[in-house]
């Protein structure tokens, strides 16, 4: 009865996570590329664990936290925008990439690499600035070596 297929039986079904790109619009700004979490929930008056819920996809957010996180971003970007750039049902955005969104040049995600000259499979073949920015793009956790790096 120990065994994992009863533990899962007990919690449930796994629920699909939820699509948003919150964490790559903030990787856009200064004030929340360190402590970047804590000061935009500070900022949009809402709790941490509320916004790190909605971040890695464990929740749908309500109107009154999508519109406050929204409220924050273009406060800080100086920059209007529709909530629905943050989040999605499907992982598709009104704007494909978030560079072009945030009138970025281009860049490329923080996930792209890692300390030890490696590049995540999902990113191997991703332009800068043609990423979405979406939370569950290049879920993968494979990495790969970065062939031109020795």
């Amino acid at each position: 009865m120990r065994d994992g297929g009863a533990m899962k039986h007990l919690t449930g079904p796994e629920r699909p996570r939820s699509h948003n790109r919150v964490a790559a619009i903030m990787a856009h700004t200064t004030r929340y590329a360190f402590k970047g979490r804590s000061r935009l929930a500070a900022d949009a008056g809402i709790s941490r664990s509320a916004l790190s819920r909605l971040m890695s996809g464990r929740t749908k957010p309500t109107y009154m936290l999508l519109s406050r996180i929204t409220r924050a971003l273009e406060s800080e970007l100086s920059r209007h925008f529709d909530c629905r750039e943050l989040v999605s049902e499907n992982g598709q955005y009104p704007t494909t990439f978030v560079c072009q969104l945030l009138g970025c040049p281009g860049c490329l995600p923080h996930q792209v690499d890692s300390p030890d000259q490696s590049i995540r499979t999902a990113y191997a073949e991703v332009k800068p600035g043609l990423w979405s920015g979406d939370n569950l793009e290049g879920d993968a956790d494979k990495w790969q070596p970065i062939p031109e790096v020795k």
